[in-house]
This record gives C-alpha cells, structure tokens and sequence, in this order.
C-alpha cells in the first residue's frame, strides 16, 4: 500500500460520514473489508508509523497546554483522532502543533481496533506486530522534553484556547476548581 493510498482511504472515510452521516471508523471498516488481508496489515503499518511519528513532545506540549493534561491513552486517541482528519491536517499539525491543537481537538480509541476486528473476522488471528507497541509513561519521545511551567510560552494559543475553554465549563457548572484530568 502506498502512502497515496493509505490517505485515500482515510479521506473515502471522512467522504461517507458526510454523505451517509456515519461514524468514521464505521467508514472506515467499509472501506477495510474490501481490502485483501496483506491491504489490512499494510494499512496498519502505516498507522502504525504515523503513530510512532507524531509520538512527540511538542505534539504532547500543545495537548496538554489546551487540555490541561494528557493520559498515554489519551495522547494515542488524539493521534489517531488526527491521523483520521487527513494527510494535510496530521502534517501540517506535526508542523505547526500550537496553530492546529488550538483550533480543535479530538480523540478516537477505535481507530487500531477497528482495523485488528477485520483482520481478525477474515482470518481468525490476531493482528501480527511490526513492532513492539509504543512504551508508556511517555519513554522515548521524540525531540526536546519540556517543563510543563513553559507551556504557556511554547504554545500561547493552545493554552489561551484550553483557559478559555474551562473557563466557560467553570461558568456553567457554577464549580471554582478545574477537574482532574
């Protein structure tokens, strides 16, 4: 599977939740099925890859700074909440993370099961690894580790959007304390 048409597949997929008001994943199972069962491990490799590149620590700063935190699972539903957004948008993220993770964020943990579910009904066995899954606890992150104290000045506008956001939550629920994340 080419790279090309990994991201036709995930755009195919945002194409029937507009048309047939679908969730994503369930599109994206459409589309996997008609695949053969090398198409599935392919794309779950590729998933699997821009999981591991987007497994940063200015991608996990911008989270952070807008959400107050982020858990493991967390940080890899956003991942492939994002990867699932497009090409252009899980790049230009990577690029720019305090731009794009300010404008809006959102998670999906199905993402990986959804893709293990049709490998698992065609064949009967579980999904093979390419590698081993991503440490927890954030071990081996790629770039330069922060202090959560400089998140304000690294990603401005993820910490304006994630102030202004719980602000509004604290309002409406009438609470003075920020929730635990």
């Amino acid at each position: 599977m080419t790279e090309d048409e990994y991201w036709e597949l995930i755009d195919s997929s945002r194409e029937l939740v507009d048309r047939e008001g679908i969730s994503q994943i369930d599109a994206l199972e459409r589309s996997l099925v008609e695949l053969n069962t090398e198409g599935v491990i392919a794309f779950d490799w590729k998933t699997r890859d821009l999981l591991d590149v987007s497994y940063r620590w200015d991608l996990l700063g911008a989270v952070v700074a807008r959400e107050g935190g982020a858990s493991d699972d967390g940080f890899a539903a956003f991942r492939m909440w994002l990867i699932l957004q497009g090409k252009r948008t899980f790049f230009d993220t990577l690029h720019n993370p305090d731009d794009h993770v300010s404008a809006r964020i959102g998670e999906c943990q199905d993402m990986c099961a959804c893709v293990g579910s049709v490998y698992r009904e065609r064949t009967g066995k579980l999904l093979p690894f390419r590698t081993n899954p991503p440490p927890k606890d954030y071990q081996n992150l790629i770039g330069l580790e922060w202090k959560k104290s400089e998140l304000p000045t690294l990603f401005p506008k993820c910490t304006k959007k994630g102030a202004e956001e719980w602000a509004a939550i604290l309002r409406t629920r009438g609470d003075n304390d920020r929730p635990a994340l």
